[in-house]
């Protein structure tokens, strides 16, 4: 299937690199000075302060994107951890942080629910914002190929996913938010 889609379209697939923390901004560096030219480089990290490589990985990244919950726990974490940037990494100056936004993940809905709001309300106090844009609970963003059968694939990190499972996501509507945003 990804060597059919990669041909198709004459593409290649993008590289997934793994590294840890403290060293994954200089694999990024030297990639790029390899001679890579992506757009855009996304690290996928744990939303903790309490790390000091996290925190250097931070200092050099230009925009982050929190994932949030209406889930107590959850919420509570990815709140703290994106007021402790803004407070203690953004104000101060210690990081290339343009703009953090939260993003509401697994709504129950396609439209922000009354709680979001709530929250949005809450963390508007505190500086922080979020995206418009919401991702719906979905059981979609659980499946692989080998779950979805003939339907496609809706969760690979090698292939789009299948148009047909796209509907009611709010996927593209999120790339699109964070594109404008990121201007790319």
């Amino acid at each position: 299937v990804m060597q059919n889609f990669y041909k198709r379209f004459n593409k290649k697939a993008y590289e997934i690199i793994l590294s840890n923390p403290a060293d994954a901004a200089k694999v990024a560096v030297d990639r790029l000075e390899e001679g890579a030219t992506p757009q855009v480089v996304f690290f996928d990290i744990t939303g903790t302060v309490n790390d000091l490589d996290i925190i250097k990985l931070l200092s050099v990244m230009d925009y982050l994107f929190v994932p949030i919950t209406t889930e107590t726990g959850e919420m509570a974490s990815s709140i703290s951890f994106a007021n402790n940037v803004k407070n203690k990494m953004m104000a101060t100056r210690v990081t290339n942080v343009k703009e953090m936004h939260l993003v509401w993940n697994k709504i129950n809905s396609r439209e922000k629910s009354r709680l979001c709001e709530i929250i949005d309300g809450y963390i508007e106090k505190m500086g922080l914002d979020s995206l418009d844009t919401v991702l719906v609970k979905s059981n979609k963003f659980e499946k692989d190929g080998r779950e979805t059968g003939n339907v496609g694939l809706f969760r690979s990190t090698m292939l789009p996913p299948d148009k047909r499972l796209l509907k009611g996501s709010n996927l593209e509507e999120l790339v699109a938010e964070i594109r404008s945003i990121i201007k790319v």
